[in-house]
């Protein structure tokens, strides 16, 4: 099914963070803008516009690596010129999923083999340490506060009596 207005078709596929779908084709015109651009896609794929991130993909092999996250991905947003695009020839769009900024975090290689929900046992905390505090001592304040102080600032010498 080919959405969109008149011009060049060009393939959509969508990654969800997993694995990569191909969604169909999508009809770009010179005069098409983001904000439909990205309500069309939202609504084929059946998600929310600001859970998505939109690029561009040369669909070309590249000879040095095989691997489809080294693709060249140009990011479309809303200064894109949808002219200069109609022109181009063996491109797709790639729509991601956006991750929230927890599942990023959750998704973070473990530490020499040992994840950090394995390291540390649920509900265990280490006890808080206690630090005594010293005893007022009979020094005048501007002994034991002077080696840190200058002299224009310790308590005595003309500030806070």
């Amino acid at each position: 099914m080919v959405e969109g207005g008149g011009g060049p078709a060009f393939p959509v596929l969508f990654f969800d963070g997993e694995r990569e779908m191909n969604i169909g084709d999508v009809k770009i015109n010179p005069t098409l803008e983001y904000k439909p651009f990205q309500l069309m896609l939202s609504q084929k794929i059946g998600i929310s516009p600001n859970q998505i991130s939109i690029y561009l993909v040369d669909r070309r092999n590249n000879p040095k690596s095989p691997f489809s996250e080294d693709r060249r991905r140009i990011p479309i947003t809303g200064k894109v010129n949808f002219g200069l695009i109609c022109r181009q020839k063996d491109c797709c769009f790639l729509v991601v999923l956006k991750r929230s900024r927890k599942s990023r975090n959750r998704r973070e290689r473990p530490m020499n083999g040992v994840e950090l929900p394995d390291f540390l046992p649920d509900n265990e905390f280490s006890a808080p340490s206690m630090h005594t505090v010293p005893e007022k001592s009979d020094t005048a304040p501007e002994e034991s506060a002077g080696a840190f102080l200058r002299p224009d600032y310790a308590v005595g010498a003309g500030g806070f009596e």
